[in-house]
C-alpha cells in the first residue's frame, strides 16, 4: 500500500463557510506533524471541534482522531477569532486531500 501524503489539498466550500480561515491550514499542519513523525496514517482524519472557555476566553478545542491504527490527540487554540463546534474530515483520496464537512463526504 502506498504511503498516504496528503498532499496536494484542496478545501470544500462547507469549510470556507463554516471555519475561520486559519483553522484548515492549522489541521493540515496537525496532519503534517505526524507525517514528519513518520507515524501510520489513516486516508480520514477527524477532527472535533468545540469552543471552550477558559478564564473567560472563547478558546478553540480540537481532539484529531483516526480509526485505523487508532490515534487520538488534543489541541487548545487560543486566537481563534470565531472558534466553533463542528466535526471536520480530511480525507487522502489518492490523487489528492480534500478538506470537509461529513455532510459533503
Amino acid at each position: 500500500m502506498a504511503k498516504l501524503t496528503f498532499a496536494p489539498r484542496a478545501a470544500t466550500k462547507g469549510i470556507w463557510d463554516n471555519l475561520p480561515h486559519e483553522l484548515p491550514y492549522i489541521l493540515f499542519k496537525f496532519i503534517d506533524a505526524q507525517l514528519d513523525q513518520d507515524l501510520e496514517m489513516d486516508y480520514l482524519q477527524i477532527f472535533d471541534l468545540s469552543v471552550r472557555d477558559i478564564e473567560g476566553q472563547k478558546v478553540q478545542h480540537i481532539i484529531h482522531r483516526q480509526e485505523q491504527p487508532e490515534r487520538r490527540t488534543e489541541y487548545t487554540l487560543g486566537g481563534i477569532e470565531n472558534p466553533v463546534d463542528l466535526t471536520v474530515w480530511i480525507v487522502d483520496e489518492g490523487i489528492h486531500a480534500q478538506i470537509m464537512l461529513p455532510e459533503e463526504y
